[in-house]
C-alpha cells in the first residue's frame, strides 16, 4: 500500500522523471498479502536496489506476564529466535536504574521459543515498579528490549454470577480447584451493590445484562474493571454487546462435524503459558453449538472459522471483556471435562487480574488506541527511546508512537502505562517466491502533459533568471560599501 500511495502522489506531480527508490530487505510478512497484478501508475518507475546481507543473530522478547508470587513476583517470558542457534544474555532492571535485579545467560536453539520464567523479589513487587527486560544486542536491536510495569492491586476478588436455571455449576466447581494455584483466587458471588474495580467478574447468564445489574456492569467497565463473559445467546446479552462493544454475535451450529476451537494466537499471554511445555491442551475443544464473534470488532484468541472468533477481548471504556462463543457447562459440548477447563479459566482470570492490577499482562503496542483513566491529562515518558522529553497534554484516547514506559497523571490519578512493539514484524525470514516486485512498475509511458510543460519550463526559467539577480545583488552591496567608505573619509577629514 505504501508504494501505491507514493505512486500515486508522483503520478500527480509534475516531473520528467517519476522515480520511487525502496530500500528493503523484503521480509516475508512485509509483502505478505501484496497484489503483485495490480502495477504501479503508468509514469512511476519503482527501483529496488541489492538487499542488504541477511541477518545472522535475531530475537525478539515477546511482552511478559507479571503474577504475585510467595515471595514477591513471578515473571513469564518468552524469547522467539528468528535465526539459527546462538547465545544471549537477558537482564531486568528497575525504574530505569544501572544494576540489573535479574540476569542469565540463554542458550537459544535453531528457530526456538523459549519460555523462561524467574522469581523478582518481594521488594519490586511493593507498590509501582516499572521493569526493562533487555537482551544484549543482536542485528536488530530494537525489539531486545521490552517494558512491563507492576501496580499492586487491593486484591484477588473474583465475582461469579448466578447459574442458569437448569444448569449445573461447573464454574464454581472448577475455580474451587484452584484454590491451590498460584496465584490464588478469593471467589464471592456478585453483590447487590457497586463492584469494586479491582475485581474481576465472571458472567455466563442474561439476567446480568439486564436490570441493575447492567448499571453496575457499565460503572465497574468504565472505572477499568475487567470481565470474562460466556456467550449464550440471550436477548439481554446480544443487546448489549451489540450496542456498548459492536460486537454482533450469531449462532453457529454443527453439520457433520463438531465445532473446533482452532488457530490460537500463540503470542497472547493466557495461549503462550497454557502451550508453555506442550499444545496439547489447545487440541480437542469441541462443540456442538456456539457462537461466532466478528473478526472486526475482537482481538481473536482462537478461530472458528477464517472469518468467526471462537475467543477474543475487546476494550469497553476503561475496562476489558474476554469472550468465550461457547457456554462453560455440558448443553453446547463436553469442554467442563476437558483437561484444560480449569487451566484455561486459572489463566483467564489471572490474566484480567493482571490486566488491571498489573498493568503489565497485557501491555500495549506501538499505535494502539490506548483509552486513559480521564478525558485529558499529563503524558511522560519515563523509560524508552522517548524517557527525557518534555511532558505533553494528551486527551483521551492516545495512540503511543514508541515503546517505553509513561505515566499518565491528572489530578490525584495516576498510572502507568508499558507500551511494547509488536513482535509480529521481527522475523526476518525473507520472501522466497521469485522477485514479483520487479514487475509493478507499469509499462505504459506517459508524458508530460501540455499543462505541466509550460510549468515545468517556468520553473526552469525562473531559476536561471535567480541565479544571475544574486550577482546583481552583490555588486550592488559592493557599490553601497565603496560610496559609504568614501563619504566616512571624507566626513572624517
Amino acid at each position: 500500500p505504501g508504494l501505491h500511495l507514493a505512486a500515486d502522489t508522483l503520478a500527480a506531480t509534475g516531473g520528467a522523471s517519476r522515480r520511487i527508490i525502496l530500500l528493503g530487505d523484503h521480509q516475508r510478512v512485509s509483502w505478505t498479502g501484496a497484489d503483485f497484478s495490480k502495477t504501479l501508475a503508468p509514469g512511476v518507475v519503482a527501483e529496488f536496489p541489492p538487499v542488504p546481507e541477511p541477518v545472522a543473530r535475531q530475537a525478539a522478547l515477546l511482552p511478559p506476564m507479571l503474577t504475585r508470587s510467595e515471595t514477591g513476583l513471578h515473571v513469564s517470558l518468552s524469547i522467539r529466535n528468528f535465526t539459527g542457534a546462538h547465545t544471549r544474555k537477558l537482564q531486568v532492571f528497575r525504574d530505569a536504574g544501572p544494576v540489573a535485579l535479574h540476569e542469565e545467560s540463554l542458550n537459544l536453539g535453531d528457530h526456538e521459543t523459549r519460555a523462561v520464567e524467574f522469581d523478582l523479589p518481594a521488594a519490586v513487587a511493593v507498590m509501582a515498579a516499572r521493569l526493562r527486560f533487555s537482551l544484549d544486542a543482536d542485528d536488530l536491536p530494537a525489539d531486545d528490549t521490552v517494558y512491563a510495569v507492576w501496580q499492586e492491586g487491593a486484591d484477588r476478588t473474583l465475582l461469579l454470577d448466578a447459574t442458569p436455571a437448569g444448569g449445573m455449576d461447573f464454574l464454581s466447581a472448577a475455580l474451587g480447584a484452584t484454590a491451590a494455584m498460584k496465584p490464588s483466587l478469593d471467589v464471592a458471588p456478585i453483590p447487590a451493590s457497586p463492584w469494586p474495580a479491582r475485581a474481576v467478574v465472571v458472567l455466563r447468564n442474561d439476567a446480568s445484562f439486564s436490570g441493575a445489574a447492567v448499571t453496575r456492569l457499565e460503572t465497574f467497565l468504565h472505572e477499568g474493571g475487567s470481565a470474562l463473559v460466556f456467550v449464550d445467546g440471550g436477548i439481554a446479552q446480544r443487546k448489549w454487546l451489540a450496542d456498548n462493544c459492536r460486537v454482533v454475535i450469531r449462532p453457529l451450529g454443527a453439520k457433520a462435524k463438531p465445532l473446533v476451537v482452532r488457530d490460537w494466537e500463540m503470542d497472547h499471554p493466557i495461549v503462550a503459558a497454557m502451550a508453555e511445555h506442550e499444545v496439547s491442551p489447545l487440541l480437542g475443544w469441541h462443540f456442538r453449538e456456539g457462537w461466532a464473534l466478528p473478526m472486526d470488532a475482537v482481538e481473536s484468541l482462537a478461530l472458528w472459522s477464517e472469518d468467526a472468533a471462537a475467543i477474543g477481548e475487546v476494550q469497553v471504556g476503561a475496562g476489558r471483556l474476554l469472550l468465550c462463543g461457547f457456554s462453560p457447562d455440558r448443553r453446547e459440548g463436553d469442554w467442563p471435562v476437558h483437561v484444560a477447563f480449569v487451566p484455561f479459566l486459572h489463566r483467564a482470570v489471572s490474566y484480567l487480574l493482571g490486566a488491571e492490577a498489573v498493568a503489565a499482562a497485557r501491555p500495549v503496542k506501538v499505535g494502539d488506541t490506548l483509552v486513559l483513566p480521564a478525558d485529558f491529562g499529563r503524558w511522560v515518558a519515563l523509560d524508552g527511546p522517548a524517557s527525557g522529553e518534555p511532558a505533553r497534554v494528551v486527551t483521551n484516547p492516545v495512540k503511543p508512537t514508541m515503546p517505553g514506559i509513561y505515566e499518565f497523571g491528572e489530578g490525584a490519578t495516576r498510572k502507568l502505562f508499558a507500551v511494547n512493539l509488536d513482535p509480529g514484524e521481527s522475523d526476518p525470514t525473507g520472501w522466497t517466491e521469485g522477485t514479483p516486485w520487479l514487475g509493478l512498475s507499469s509499462a505504459q509511458t506517459v508524458a508530460v502533459s501540455s499543462h505541466d510543460q509550460p510549468r515545468i519550463k517556468l520553473a526552469a526559467f525562473d531559476a536561471e533568471q535567480r541565479s544571475p539577480l544574486w550577482w546583481w545583488l552583490f555588486a550592488a552591496v559592493a557599490l553601497l560599501l565603496l560610496a559609504e567608505l568614501g563619504l566616512a573619509n571624507r566626513t572624517a577629514r
